[in-house]
């Protein structure tokens, strides 16, 4: 039976390596992927989920209808996506553990994200542009 992601997030696959940054995100490699690396000020398209470490899903690209489209290192996303997709490479997955500071911090993100949460999102890069 396939995972339903309301459901929370998957469990990790078994050998998924993980690490801290010093900013406090935890990157763990789930798919290394294919191709040159990311670097800051790259635009990249990437398809991503997000729940709150308690388990509910609060967003989804694929929901959504396409993966989104930023550049790396100018704070156009959160700033735990922005970190946690340098060095990944296309058809690259990797799971990112973001406290809340690296999220959306004390102001929350509209009515699915509360104030302080910490977010746990799976990332998969699409392409580097």
């Amino acid at each position: 039976m396939a995972h339903d992601p309301r459901d929370g997030p998957p469990t990790l696959p078994p050998g998924a390596l993980g690490a801290k940054t010093e900013s406090g995100l935890e990157i763990f490699e789930i798919a290394a992927g294919r191709g040159e690396k990311v670097v800051a000020d790259r635009k990249v398209r990437v398809h991503f989920r997000a729940w709150l470490a308690e388990g509910p899903l609060v967003d989804d690209t694929k929901q959504r209808g396409g993966p989104i489209e930023f550049r790396v290192g100018n704070g156009e996303m959160f700033a735990a996506l922005d970190e946690g997709v340098v060095g990944m490479r296309e058809g690259g997955r990797r799971r990112l553990i973001a406290p809340s500071d690296l999220g959306y911090g004390a102001r929350g993100s509209g009515k699915t994200v509360p104030p302080y949460a910490t977010l746990i999102v799976d990332v998969e890069l699409v392409s580097i542009q």
